[in-house]
């Protein structure tokens, strides 16, 4: 019996119909029950055949939902980031910079005076990107509003006395926007909250100190601020290059860019951009140092602030290939979303950190309008 059904199974592939089978079943002389049961294997067959369709829409049906549901990756378009950026900041009385300070101080467990610093250096930055804007002509009269009020701000907030590094921030970020902004220079005021800044002992280096200095110079010529200038950054760059470079080499190096035109370290602009391009992926804090391929969520906002530097120096060509990269890689939902300000990827979650959504857009405004003016 079971040649016959094979027999069967046979004839009905190679097409022919259930008439003809049982047709040439009957003139072989096979009883009329090995007849009947050509409807039976026939059923049979059909039956497997819409089990076997029913699995194949199953399956599609549930890759679909599956791939429609997946977070796709969504590249960010550039001048997009700079107006989230500057909506983000429309205002010191939004409020929204010291939300975003009290979500990082839970999530990190920053104290009061870490917290402290970091709004100082985040409202000097802030200057700096609005007056950046000026700069390149791309700020309208309502980002001229918001730049005096963060001014006024800043001022406010500014101690009466220098005390650490992050009052030297602050202050180049006042001092900036004095310079090339629309806002009163005061040279005295200027000048002598530096001169205070010049007494802390500070364990990081003082590029900050220095780079007021040479705004100040950059705005009167007086050879004083120059020599301060010159003085501070020869003392600020006898530093290991191993261990400071990691975090302050890039701003380093922008500084001696400034410093060419009247006194130039070849040797140490040499030997930092050779470690710029020799670095490797190792650790945290040195990913490459600007190099795209080392990036992962853990260490690429240290990446992000060597790239704000460079972009901002003399030496931006040198690096462009590898910089524009990196842009590109970390312009993705990988590391950033928005919904309605930056959100940055921090410890498997996306995190609002506003100075690092200053080191993004005011990159992206420096690598866009650098040379039009």
């Amino acid at each position: 019996m079971a040649e016959i059904d094979n027999w069967i199974k046979e004839q009905l592939k190679k097409g022919y119909k259930k008439e003809q089978i049982k047709e040439g079943l009957r003139k072989a002389g096979y009883p009329q029950d090995v007849i009947n049961s050509v409807d039976i294997i026939i059923k049979k067959v059909n039956n497997k055949k819409y089990i076997f369709a029913f699995l194949i829409i199953f399956i599609l049906v549930i890759a679909f939902f599956y791939i429609r549901n997946l977070p796709h990756k969504r590249i960010f378009d550039r001048e997009e980031i700079i107006n989230i950026t500057i909506n983000q900041f429309s205002s010191p009385t939004q409020g929204i910079i010291w939300d975003d300070l009290d979500e990082l101080s839970n999530i990190f467990d920053i104290s009061d005076y870490k917290r402290g610093r970091k709004e100082k250096q985040t409202i000097g930055h802030i200057l700096i990107f609005y007056t950046d804007l000026y700069k390149f002509d791309k700020l309208d009269d309502q980002g001229i509003a918001a730049l005096n009020q963060w001014f006024d701000y800043a001022l406010r907030i500014l101690p009466e006395n220098c005390s650490d590094s992050a009052d030297a921030v602050l202050v180049s970020g006042i001092i900036y926007s004095m310079v090339y902004g629309p806002i009163d220079m005061d040279t005295n005021f200027a000048s002598s909250y530096l001169q205070g800044c010049e007494k802390i002992e500070s364990e990081y280096p003082l590029f900050y100190l220095a780079e007021s200095y040479y705004y100040l110079f950059d705005y009167t010529k007086d050879g004083v601020y120059k020599d301060k200038f010159i003085d501070i950054l020869k003392k600020e760059s006898d530093k290991d290059i191993e261990g400071m470079f990691l975090i302050y080499g890039t701003e380093e190096l922008r500084l001696l860019g400034f410093a060419c035109d009247y006194y130039c370290d070849v040797e140490r602009v040499n030997e930092l951009k050779t470690f710029i391009r020799e670095a490797t992926c190792d650790g945290i804090m040195k990913p490459g140092l600007i190099n795209y391929d080392c990036l992962n969520k853990d260490n690429f906002p240290p990446v992000l602030k060597r790239i704000y530097y460079l972009t901002r120096s003399d030496y931006y060509d040198e690096f462009r290939e590898e910089i524009e990269k990196t842009i590109d890689f970390l312009m993705t939902t990988d590391f950033i979303k928005t919904n309605g300000k930056i959100r940055f990827m921090f410890k498997d979650e996306y995190v609002s950190e506003p100075l690092g959504a200053c080191y993004l857009a005011g990159s992206l405004i420096n690598i866009k309008y650098k040379g039009q003016k």
